[in-house]
């Protein structure tokens, strides 16, 4: 049985995945029943896919699996932005349409721009987490249309 293995935890009662975590990688790999994998935690494409190639070759030589090619897509990117100054989440959620900012709940504002397929997080500290990107090259203009919108330039 996979949970069997060093370095692989299982518990179906918290989660209906493994997870595969050792010295060599840098990402955390969750493993469903389907044989579909996710990367979560690295810090580029390469490097998830080094992990992901890293843990079917350590699966195939414990006889989990056969060693086989594996096909990698990016479902999403997240990623974090210093805005270099605080924000009044109250007044933003006053000024921009669809911002959702309940402190009681979440220390955060949350906002769904129209005219992109992301989720942006922004918080008083002047941090701001974008969500859902599906490419790298598409990072810096995604960024810069979100602070446009929300108008912290």
């Amino acid at each position: 049985m996979l949970a069997e293995l060093p370095r692989v935890t299982y518990n179906p009662s918290r989660y209906f995945c493994a997870y595969f975590k050792d010295e060599n990688m840098e990402s955390k790999v969750s493993i469903f029943a389907s044989g579909k994998m996710i990367a979560v935690g690295a810090k580029s494409e390469k490097t998830a896919t080094r992990d992901l190639v890293h843990v079917v070759q350590t699966l195939s030589k414990s006889g989990f699996v056969r060693n086989s090619r594996l096909i990698v897509t990016v479902q999403n990117i997240v990623v974090t932005v210093e805005l270099d100054r605080t924000i009044n989440l109250d007044e933003l959620q006053e000024l921009i349409p669809g911002l959702i900012y309940e402190p009681e709940q979440f220390p955060g504002a949350t906002f769904r721009p129209l005219s992109l397929d992301v989720t942006v997080l922004v918080f008083a500290s002047g941090e701001m987490v974008v969500a859902g990107l599906k490419s790298v090259s598409s990072i810096e203009e995604t960024v810069q249309s979100v602070i446009n919108e929300l108008g912290l330039k």
